[in-house]
């Protein structure tokens, strides 16, 4: 420590807004505030002429000068959003899909193609099964807690399941075994 000198103490801000505020004239504030979109909001006080008094006869004075301080501006933060809020920008909040690993099977009778279908592990599988020869079908994956989906007539039938371990999950079409199975443990694919 420098002996001799004593350190200035900051000033508050506080001090300093109000030095500013009373600089500032009233006209340029009649603005300020929050932008609701509303015409009442955007209108503000003409500022008041000024009132000077009489000029001695045979005299002439000049209009007196209106200044005013410029608008003060608070900078936003650009250093990721490029200025726009994140919940406005393309992919902002509520935008965002889960993910999901998709596992398709086609049913021609008791015919489950392909045979199998690979996922990685722990990841939510999307499960889609097609009926292909225009018949209703009951479907049950053999997972854990079994998944059952009602496939319609020449239609089909999607269910979103919980990533589950590595294992052979065998289909069952119908109350019947069939050469299908969902595979978890590898890369996505047939």
């Amino acid at each position: 420590m420098v002996r001799g000198r004593v350190p200035r103490p900051p000033r508050p801000r506080a001090v300093l807004v109000l030095v500013l505020l009373a600089a500032t004239p009233a006209g340029a504030l009649a603005g300020c505030g929050g932008d609701d979109g509303s015409p009442a909001a955007a209108t503000t006080a003409a500022p008041s002429p000024a009132r000077t008094a009489p000029a001695p006869a045979g005299t002439t004075t000049a209009p007196a000068s209106t200044t005013t301080a410029p608008a003060a501006t608070t900078p936003q933060d650009t250093r990721t959003t490029g200025g726009a809020s994140p919940e406005s920008a393309p992919g902002g909040a509520g935008d965002e899909q889960p993910i999901r690993v998709p596992a398709e099977f086609t049913l021609t009778g008791d015919q489950v193609t392909p045979g199998k279908v690979t996922v990685p592990a722990f990841l939510p599988v999307e499960l889609r099964f097609t009926a292909a020869d225009g018949r209703a079908h009951d479907v049950l994956v053999r997972t854990p807690t079994p998944t059952r989906l009602s496939v319609p007539a020449s239609g089909a039938a999607t269910q979103v399941i919980d990533g589950l371990r590595a294992g052979l999950y065998l289909i069952v079409v119908d109350g019947t075994a069939t050469n299908g199975a969902l595979v978890v443990g590898g890369d996505a694919g047939p």
